[in-house]
């Protein structure tokens, strides 16, 4: 349960749409298998006549209740938040386990986890109130959210003026190549900036070093980028606590630290993981990835152009004015 907890905090936010379909097949459905199983044991009990026939309907009810997890193809599942209808193609192919703390959903690949082999693929955890899911694990433990610090660069500058990142000729510099991580960060956790300020340095034409200011309101994000240096870290800012992220970009670990206590989350993420939902998408016909659509991308390529208008950086191919 701990591990399983550790892995929903780190992959939570960024479900795709099989796990959400899976999610709400637990969440609708567990609920209805429960008093069928009571119901048996209240029968047991009355009805001392029928303990040789118990095993036989324990069995027939574990049955049911695993059938109602994996959820039924053509079966609408609901919550308090979402409805679905199970999908023919995934319905028993998954196992799922509910959490009703986090109203969360652990999905297992069914197959693996009967050989003792884990099988954990993904968690997601939904709620009403967004700041909550910031606040994972624990129901908003670190408070409203206030802002966020990330540093993400890196020695770019060690590499020959040819390459991709120094050549002008091939939009380099930092903010086009690993801007772009901390920018797509902020945004799916506070959304489009009521203000955008970005102070930087461009030379031979590419932007060396910029720090990117981004306002909602009263909460402020605060991205450190450049090729002069190696650092990366993310820390999301609450008024009650905060969650530090080492590497964020790929993360492995979090750290959650309040007032009361600190804790450390373990998983694993890699760029695999973003092959695999590509390729799910593709074979599903889809025309825009479900985790990250079109929206996402055109906004936080007008978060970076803006910063380019303020540093006044334009590439050798852009057309002059």
């Amino acid at each position: 349960e701990t591990d399983m907890k550790k892995q929903r905090f780190l992959t939570g936010s960024m479900a795709a749409v099989l796990g959400l379909a899976l999610m709400l097949g637990a969440c609708g459905t567990k609920q209805e298998a429960a008093p069928a199983a009571e119901k048996t044991a209240e029968e047991t009990s009355q009805d001392a006549a029928k303990e040789d026939a118990e095993p036989e309907t324990e069995e027939a009810a574990a049955e049911e209740t695993e059938a109602a997890e994996a959820g039924q193809a053509g079966e609408k599942l609901e919550n308090k938040i979402f409805s679905f209808v199970m999908p023919e193609e995934f319905a028993g192919i998954y196992d799922v386990e509910y959490s009703e703390e986090f109203n969360s959903i652990g999905i297992y690949d069914k197959q693996a986890k009967e050989a003792e082999l884990g099988g954990f693929a993904f968690a997601i955890c939904a709620f009403e109130n967004p700041g909550d899911y910031a606040g994972m694990p624990g129901g908003g433990k670190i408070g409203e959210l206030t802002g966020a610090e990330m540093y993400y660069s890196f020695p770019g500058l060690m590499k020959p003026r040819s390459s991709r990142v120094r050549n002008p000729a091939t939009a380099g510099g930092a903010l086009l190549d690993i801007g772009i991580y901390p920018i797509t960060y902020c945004y799916r956790l506070f959304g489009m900036p009521d203000e955008v300020v970005c102070e930087g340095t461009v030379k031979d034409g590419i932007d060396i070093e910029e720090l990117i200011t981004l306002r909602y309101g009263k909460a402020e994000c605060r991205l450190h980028v450049g090729l002069n240096s190696l650092r990366e870290s993310c820390l999301i800012e609450g008024t009650k606590g905060t969650i530090h992220l080492p590497l964020f970009h790929m993360a492995s670990k979090a750290t959650l630290k309040t007032a009361a206590e600190k804790q450390s989350f373990h998983g694993k993420t890699d760029y695999l993981t973003q092959f695999d939902r590509v390729a799910a998408d593709i074979r599903a016909g889809k025309k825009q990835p479900e985790h990250v659509p079109h929206e996402v991308t055109l906004r936080c390529m007008e978060i970076m152009d803006e910063c380019r208008r303020q540093m006044g950086l334009r590439y050798p191919f852009e057309e002059t004015d």
